[in-house]
């Protein structure tokens, strides 16, 4: 009389160690190092994330998130920008800012283009 595997229920018996069929005890080997690899990975993400939480790397981690905001300019340069082309733009605005202060003019509107110039100095093109 044929035995069939306890797991399945589907096949016969042929792994003496387990007492199942093939593809049930090969399967189970498969579940307990997915177990085994998970508790790890958990373990390592823990130990990273008390590494990580530390607070001089929460300092580090807010400067540069700081950092990053401030130099994000409102639309990337093209791929094709000289950069050159870029800090003449800001200087020119900047020519101007001076002769407005000279003139009595509002200067706002210059200051906010050299502002987004050094900005997408800063980031540089898209990827």
């Amino acid at each position: 009389m044929i035995e069939l595997c306890p797991r399945c229920g589907k096949e016969e018996i042929t792994d003496e160690e387990t007492g199942w069929g093939d593809n049930c005890a090969t399967e189970h080997v498969v579940e307990q190092y997915v177990a085994r690899e998970s508790e790890a990975a958990d373990e390592r993400h823990r130990k990273w994330k008390q590494r990580s939480d530390s607070p001089e790397a929460l300092k580090w981690r807010q400067r540069r998130h700081r950092l990053y905001a401030a130099v994000q300019p409102k639309e990337r340069p093209g791929p094709y920008v000289d950069p050159w082309e870029l800090a003449s733009e800001a200087l020119q605005h900047l020519g101007k800012i001076r002769s407005a202060a000279l003139k009595g003019t509002n200067g706002q509107q210059h200051l906010e283009a050299i502002a987004e110039c050094i900005r997408q100095l800063a980031t540089g093109p898209e990827d």
